[in-house]
């Protein structure tokens, strides 16, 4: 019950904002309501994906002018952030209500700055990413937020190298999925007509069908003393999860191939660059998950999440830009996505967060 309220809030007060009588004010109040009480149930949970690890991880981490490298598994990013926390308090929980506001105030200006609809982008971020991730992988999150808004200015004025370098850095401070966003470099905001469409996609199918032998000769390939070969053998032999399909698969294939076909029928996928940016995004992402799904489902998924994000991008834009019947449509969609995704914790029954439990009660 305490999801299903929390969602519906989030996704009530998100996409009421879609009518033009909402003023930039009652927008702004109503993200800035929902930012502080979402970071309060962060920051006050115990329950969440490895919170007993982070907890652990705090308590060991010293302050700034005493700091040195803890666990050389976590970035760089976050232990600083820790150690600088460390200077003015020792309570795990302040510091988890800095850290999630701060990851929530990201999303918010990223969608002020792209989206043409902030409130709907930030209630289908919340709907995502708000358990698993920023109440559970919470170092991802962040470290893609930063990236968003570090790349997409890079992008849009296609300096590839910079690109590069920017991704190259993000990956080794932020947070190692960050690697996988090296390969939307070489697509960006291109033109990719069907036919193309179709070849790239065939090849991630090619890939799904021979997984096993191909990730296990290219696993053989890798020098065991490369950074990356211990995550990698982790997520493709501790961490497997292997599956024939999923409803992932499904639903990635149906909002791609719909957004997609919409968008190039009215010539909009054509015309506007930053839309046709994101949507190739989600569909590389979603060639890649295809490709990794089968050999390990975990190692897909997260090393996707990137890619995802795109969608909290490209329907609030396509809604802006098609004509009045096909935005009822796109509505739906971005609504029952956002109801599907919020209940999995729910439907999944997760250990980790049902029932939720916090330090206030």
């Amino acid at each position: 019950m305490f999801y299903i309220v929390l969602f519906f809030i989030v996704i009530l007060f998100s996409f009421i904002t879609i009518d033009k009588r909402t003023s930039k004010i009652q927008t702004k109040y109503t993200y800035w309501v929902l930012l502080i009480l979402l970071s309060i149930i962060a920051g006050t949970r115990l329950v969440g994906y490895d919170f007993m690890t982070y907890n652990q991880h705090f308590n060991s981490v010293p302050n700034l002018f005493d700091f040195r490298r803890t666990d050389v598994s976590i970035e760089l990013s976050y232990e600083l952030m820790v150690s600088i926390c460390k200077l003015f308090t020792d309570k795990f929980h302040v510091f988890l209500f800095f850290y999630s506001f701060l990851t929530i105030s990201l999303a918010g200006l990223l969608f002020n700055k792209y989206s043409t609809y902030p409130l709907i982008s930030f209630g289908m971020f919340i709907s995502y990413v708000f358990c698993l991730q920023i109440m559970g992988q919470m170092r991802q999150p962040f470290g893609i937020l930063v990236s968003y808004l570090m790349l997409i200015p890079l992008l849009e004025k296609k300096k590839y190298f910079y690109s590069f370098i920017v991704i190259l850095f993000c990956g080794f401070f932020f947070h190692k999925s960050l690697f996988f966003s090296l390969f939307f470099v070489f697509f960006n905001d291109r033109i990719l007509k069907p036919k193309t469409i179709i070849i790239l996609f065939g090849i991630s199918l090619v890939c799904y069908a021979l997984a096993s032998s191909v990730f296990n000769i290219i696993l053989a390939i890798i020098p065991k003393n490369f950074y990356l070969y211990g995550v990698i053998y982790d997520y493709m032999h501790t961490k497997v999860l292997q599956y024939s399909f999923s409803l992932g698969m499904l639903e990635r294939f149906f909002i791609f191939g719909y957004i997609y076909y919409i968008s190039y029928k009215y010539g909009i996928y054509q015309k506007n660059s930053l839309f046709r940016l994101f949507l190739n995004m989600y569909f590389i992402g979603m060639c890649i998950y295809f490709s990794f799904i089968k050999v390990a489902a975990e190692f897909a998924a997260r090393g996707t999440y990137f890619y995802v994000y795109s969608i909290f991008f490209f329907i609030p834009i396509l809604i802006k830009e098609v004509h009045l019947k096909i935005k009822y449509y796109l509505l739906l969609m971005a609504l029952l996505w956002s109801i599907y995704v919020s209940t999995s914790v729910i439907r999944d029954g997760k250990d980790d967060y049902v029932p939720y439990k916090t330090i206030i009660i």
